[in-house]
């Protein structure tokens, strides 16, 4: 399957990549698509963006974080839900599909309140307002590290603390924009890259920052380092 998220719908399409068709059964899906998670639209707009399965595949973590219009004359375009939620893939791949394509409603089985993007981000005005950008699970699925592009900031949060989690820590002073973050082999750092980072002389430079979310460490949730193309060789002590 291919999952696909749309910052301006309320749907999290699945996609069909293969073809299961037998002598007896004819895959009417293949190359199209297999089902779709309708998320809940109750005020303003509903959008998805990055997506982690649990490391059982049995869940998918998504978030929400439509596209907003600040600016928008219409009220309901100038906000939206900004939310941590886990869908039931198992839905997907319990149903025999073959007949039509699935409509699944009532599979959201968690719940995370994240925070709303803000008219302007901190730094450089972007002309967008998006709150969580980007998102990665720990080794043991119970972490969930979420960047926040508008505030320039990582949300650090316990999935194992109940259907509407728990935040444990707020990794603050990232660079400007941050849109993707992964982790080390190891699970001891977060690499977060900034799509505007930092700027001099008028011209943006993209960063990755470094952080400790070693939970054990006495700098957990600090900024280590960052990785730059500002400064020249020669100011970073090389030849």
């Amino acid at each position: 399957y291919a999952v696909v998220t749309n910052k301006r719908a309320n749907f999290v399409l699945v996609l069909d990549l293969r073809d299961d068709s037998t002598d007896e059964f004819v895959d009417a899906n293949v190359h199209g698509i297999e089902a779709a998670f309708r998320i809940p639209q109750r005020y303003g707009v509903v959008g998805t963006r990055d997506l982690a399965f649990s490391p059982d595949g049995q869940s998918l973590h998504v978030l929400l974080s439509p596209l907003v219009i600040y600016d928008s004359g219409e009220p309901e375009l100038r906000t939206g839900t900004e939310a941590l939620i886990t869908l039931d893939w198992t839905q997907v791949t319990a149903q025999d599909s073959a007949q039509g394509r699935l409509l699944l409603d009532d599979t959201i089985l968690s719940y995370v309140p994240l925070a709303r993007g803000i008219e302007e981000d901190l730094g450089y005005r972007s002309e967008v307002s998006v709150g969580p950008s980007a998102l990665s699970l720990s080794a043991d699925g119970t972490r969930a590290y979420v960047t926040n592009y508008n505030d320039n900031s990582m949300w650090i949060v316990a999935l194992d603390a109940g259907a509407r989690g728990a935040v444990i820590a707020r990794v603050e002073g990232l660079d400007e924009a941050p849109s993707e973050v992964v982790l080390s082999p190891d699970g001891r750092m977060a690499y977060v890259a900034s799509y505007l980072g930092q700027s001099r002389n008028t011209v943006s430079h993209a960063t990755i920052t470094v952080v400790d979310i070693d939970e054990g460490s006495p700098r957990f949730g600090e900024v280590l380092t960052r990785l730059s193309n500002i400064s020249s060789r020669s100011d970073r002590g090389c030849p």
